[in-house]
């Protein structure tokens, strides 16, 4: 096969080197044609490769071509979101090569991604996350990859900011310019509260990977919670350059209007202009519903429910089961008995899931806001406490006040509007 390979400056067009290669698709003169790539583009730049980059250059990770295949198959479909796709190449990789340690470290990724991502929230899939972890760490100890995945697994998976951290700096001893890892650094420091050294992290990351939404994107967030309006405003803009179809984004440039203004006119259109896409684990419903509640069309709120398959909207911040929506909205239209059944169903769907994992602090949240809702003022407050007490601003800067307005709008719902300021103001 012949590959040709250019290097060229963005700002002029200029090509600074060029080299082809003719050589059959083995995996040795695979890594050897990139060894020389690497070798050759840091000549161009007049760059001097560390000793462990070179080091890193010279392993060959796996001798079979079938599992180097299924292992970028794994990583292109991990960095499209395809987390089952993801998964299944790189289940495939390590079938076809047991010692393959590079492919055992991105699958680890791609289970504690699953778990971060709400596409499986159970411990079996974090046992998965860590197996394959521990596998990779046993044939490759120093492997960067392999304390990458760690970072990421004591972090999606638990929260270990510490850690998190600690992994995260090994890793990036041996990938200086990893997004994953830079991006993961960033997001820790964010959730401990080191904003401003999150916001650096993210804007080198920006810089280091052009092409990635996601350190643009998470910046806007950080820029919305620091009331930054016009600057997140143009950070989602060019997100949407470089993915224009993504839901999370288009919502995101929608509610800052909600944000800033209090006005749902412009939400109201972005999810108007949505269409055919998905909408994930109710991503787009549960902002269709409220757009027609703040703004008093309750008939609407109740049809936008009639039209989702989902019985759960959740995601990493909120779980309502839909017949707690179709209670406030059933209340709010004064149909008090319909309300209360669909807020009982609710009730009884929260306490069976949190019977489950009874310190799930989106369920408490809810739960606490149902019963409220309900009328039953001491099981509502100490549900809604405990969320705040399980995850609030104090073990997580970023979700952690959201489970303290969920605190104060069930003591708003019980009368106690007084507490829900002090709340919100402390």
């Amino acid at each position: 096969v012949r590959i040709s390979v250019q290097l060229v400056d963005a700002l002029n067009d200029a090509q600074l080197w060029a080299q082809s290669y003719e050589e059959s698709l083995s995996p040795e003169n695979i890594f050897a044609i990139q060894r020389d790539v690497s070798e050759q583009i840091s000549a161009a730049l007049r760059a001097e490769l560390t000793p462990g980059e070179v080091d890193a250059l010279a392993v060959i990770p796996t001798e079979s071509q079938a599992a180097y295949d299924l292992y970028l198959q794994g990583n292109a479909a991990f960095d499209s979101d395809g987390l089952g796709e993801a998964a299944d190449f790189l289940e495939r990789a390590v079938a076809e090569d047991p010692d393959f340690a590079l492919a055992w470290a991105t699958l680890s990724m791609v289970h504690s991604a699953h778990y971060q991502f709400f596409e499986d929230r159970t411990p079996e899939r974090l046992r998965r996350a860590e197996a394959a972890m521990d596998r990779a760490f046993e044939l490759a100890p120093d492997l960067p990859e392999a304390h990458r995945a760690e970072g990421m697994y004591r972090y999606w998976g638990f929260r270990d900011y510490d850690a998190a951290l600690r992994a995260l700096d090994i890793a990036e001893q041996g990938l200086p310019s990893d997004q994953w890892v830079m991006s993961g650094q960033a997001a820790i420091l964010r959730r401990m509260g080191r904003v401003e050294e999150g916001i650096r992290s993210y804007e080198q990351a920006a810089l280091v990977n052009p092409l990635s939404p996601s350190p643009s994107s998470n910046l806007a967030l950080l820029m919305a919670l620091a009331r930054s309006y016009e600057r997140r405003r143009s950070l989602v803009t060019r997100t949407l350059t470089l993915v224009p179809d993504d839901v999370q984004n288009l919502i995101q440039r929608g509610i800052l209007d909600l944000w800033e203004r209090g006005t749902t006119e412009a939400l109201r259109t972005e999810l108007n202009g949505m269409g055919e896409l998905e909408d994930w684990n109710g991503i787009i419903t549960v902002e269709r519903w409220r757009v027609e509640y703040f703004d008093g069309a309750h008939d609407r709120a109740l049809a936008v429910l009639d039209s989702t398959g989902y019985d759960v909207l959740e995601y990493q911040t909120y779980y309502y089961p839909t017949d707690y929506l179709r209670g406030l909205s059933y209340q709010a239209l004064g149909r008090t008995d319909v309300a209360e059944a669909h807020l009982e169903r609710a009730r009884e769907h929260l306490e069976e899931a949190l019977a489950a994992t009874p310190e799930e602090p989106r369920m408490l949240a809810t739960l606490g806001r149902t019963l409220a809702a309900l009328g039953r003022t001491e099981r509502a407050l100490a549900a809604a406490r405990r969320a705040v007490e399980v995850y609030g601003p104090d073990q997580d800067s970023l979700d952690g006040p959201v489970y303290v307005w969920d605190l104060a709008v069930t003591q708003h719902t019980l009368g106690h509007s007084g507490q829900a300021i002090d709340e919100l103001v402390r």
